[in-house]
């Protein structure tokens, strides 16, 4: 290192016997006098990707660096040296793999597309649709599923139907009736045809395996119609009005029965069992238990069937499909137990209690309704010592989360859910038993509610119901008031309040209402039991807000806590059943009224 080119240097001190090799540019007579590139005219030359030399950089010969990649088995310091993406603890470049990490080899995304088993995502790369797992390859992207799509993906049952799409028709592959237009999903997993036997409204029928051009049986009263011939001529003489066929209205009278039962409260009339037969289910307050009855559809039942709840008191009963699985279940609050049992029902009138919803003290009403707009049940349950009312949402699976609380009046005891505003959100109205007033809770749509101006109601409100009484396209309230022994008719205004416009009296003391058309005229009729004297009483709607009445028949029985409505011998005509908690009795009364002339 005398600073001077001497020797046999090619350079200053560098080249020839030097250790130090000659930089770019400096002189050379072979390539060993460079350091870092081929001699090239008796100079060193800048390092190239095509040199042969490892140089410039590069972490192997002539690759990495400003050069391509190394390829498999290469030399390499840092997986961006790779091709594959991937140094190995060899400092080689490992293989492509299609769980290493990286998009390499064929992959159109990162260990899938290409030849890798997994298939890759929406808005992931592709080349074909074959890289993709549910969808179409469209401009090098894995599309989102779509209804048109030629694909079954989505959640779809089939190719494009089912899911958010439309239903499949028959053939199509199904796991659920609601996969199928026909609502009816063969044990071979394929959608069948629709039949007059099913037991679903499908194909051209106006009502369940009746009307239509297909099936022979005609509809009874209150069954859907689009014609008159839908529905049944004989001595009824029935003729379809407002989309329902209808017969004039008649004298009511009723059939009176009882069958014995532990302390019966809560009651809910529903086909349990899928025999195309209504059954009865109850509470039993002090037994601690549900009963479950198989109904015979002619207004007997069979041997009830009990099922133990969790805690104590089991008060009011809502039957639901709770868990999606096309078979109806039963919510259930226990009034000593501060919960709500849900009941999973298994599609032949057996139920297991399968979840427990946690509640204020002394949980009085319960409803149900889809608050977040999921397609799924939700529950909300009402705390009487609490003053607040709990949306608990559904996971799908007979299970809920969350307990968003909103605050109610005094003593909560019931609870009417509908839309209130015409926002096509589900809101509630609830009664309550102190301060003479109806809390209107409106729904936003995400399981919360906001508080809007409270609807009058009476002294000691025991029961709520809506319905449109007036008939003009808005949900109308009707409010039990049992100190004041009377029934408030309030008319909804389409956004989210209410004015009274009848008070009409009503017995000793009224406890539960139901609304619905008890003369199959086509207009919503009122219901009443009392807990202090034995008369069950009706009045019937004028279509105007009004109504006629009340008129009432004597069941004998005392102490009515709760009732329920449905069709219990098929025969058109709605029925009711009533339970006296502390009679040990559930009170039958089946509508007999007559439309043929004797």
């Amino acid at each position: 290192p005398d600073g001077k080119m001497n020797g046999d240097e090619t350079g200053v001190d560098c080249g020839g016997s030097c250790t130090t090799k000659c930089g770019t540019n400096v002189g050379c007579k072979v390539t060993a006098d460079c350091n870092a590139a081929l001699c090239v005219a008796g100079t060193c030359a800048a390092a190239t990707c095509s040199d042969l030399i490892q140089n410039g950089g590069e972490a192997d010969v002539d690759c990495s660096g400003t050069c391509s990649k190394c390829g498999t088995g290469g030399k390499c310091t840092l997986s961006t040296d790779c091709v594959s993406q991937v140094c190995g603890t060899d400092n080689k470049c490992a293989a492509p793999t299609c769980p290493d990490g990286k998009m390499n080899g064929d992959e159109t995304g990162v260990d899938c597309g290409g030849s890798c088993t997994t298939k890759c995502g929406t808005n992931v790369g592709c080349k074909v649709t074959a890289d993709c797992s549910a969808a179409l390859c469209v401009a090098g992207t894995c599309a989102a599923a779509t209804c048109s799509d030629l694909i079954q993906n989505g959640g779809e049952a089939d190719v494009d139907c089912s899911g958010t799409c439309s239903k499949c028709g028959t053939g199509g592959k199904c796991t659920l009736g609601t996969d199928c237009v026909s609502q009816v999903c063969g044990t071979d997993n394929k959608c069948a045809a629709p039949t007059c036997s099913d037991n679903k409204m499908n194909g051209d029928e106006t009502g369940v395996d009746c009307g239509g051009a297909t099936c022979t049986t005609r509809c009874g009263i209150g069954i859907g119609c689009k014609v008159t011939s839908d529905c049944n001529n004989g001595c009824n003489n029935l003729v379809c009005y407002d989309g329902k066929c209808g017969t004039p209205s008649c004298q009511l009278q009723f059939q009176i029965s009882t069958i014995s039962m532990n302390s019966p409260r809560g009651i809910s009339i529903a086909d349990f069992n899928r025999d195309g037969k209504p059954d009865i289910a109850n509470t039993n307050f002090n037994a601690k238990t549900i009963s479950i009855q198989n109904g015979n559809r002619d207004g007997t039942f069979g041997t009830p069937r009990t099922f133990a709840s969790s805690g104590n008191s089991p008060q009011n009963m809502i039957a639901g499909d709770f868990n999606n699985d096309d078979k109806l279940d039963l919510l259930v609050d226990n009034y000593d137990g501060s919960n709500a049992d849900v009941f999973i029902g298994d599609g032949n009138g057996n139920f297991a209690r399968t979840a427990t919803i946690s509640a204020n003290g002394h949980p009085e009403p319960i409803a149900v309704g889809d608050f977040n707009l999921d397609g799924k049940l939700d529950v909300t349950v009402a705390s009487s010592d609490a003053g607040n009312t709990q949306v608990s949402l559904n996971n799908g699976d007979g299970t809920f989360t969350g307990q968003t609380k909103s605050s109610t009046g005094a003593n909560p005891q019931a609870v009417a859910v509908g839309d209130y505003n015409l926002d096509g959100k589900s809101d509630l109205a609830i009664c309550n038993l102190n301060g003479n007033a109806v809390t209107v809770l409106l729904g936003t749509g995400n399981g919360l509610f906001t508080a809007a101006a409270n609807a009058p109601a009476g002294a000691n409100s025991e029961a709520i119901v809506n319905g449109d009484f007036n008939r003009d396209g808005i949900l109308d309230l009707a409010v039990v008031n049992g100190n004041d022994k009377n029934i408030m008719v309030l008319k909804g205004s389409g956004t989210g309040t209410f004015t009274t416009i009848a008070t009409i009296s009503m017995g000793t003391y009224p406890v539960d209402i139901i609304a619905a058309d008890i003369n199959n005229d086509g207009i919503l009729d009122l219901a009443i039991i009392d807990s202090s004297d034995t008369n069950f009483r009706w009045l019937i709607g004028n279509g105007d807000g009004t109504f006629t009445g009340p008129s009432q028949l004597n069941v004998v029985t005392t102490d009515a806590e709760t009732f329920a409505a449905g069709d219990l011998n098929g025969d058109g005509r709605l029925d009711f059943v009533i339970g006296h908690q502390s009679q040990n009795k559930l009170t039958i009364l089946l509508n007999t009224c007559k439309y043929c002339k004797s």
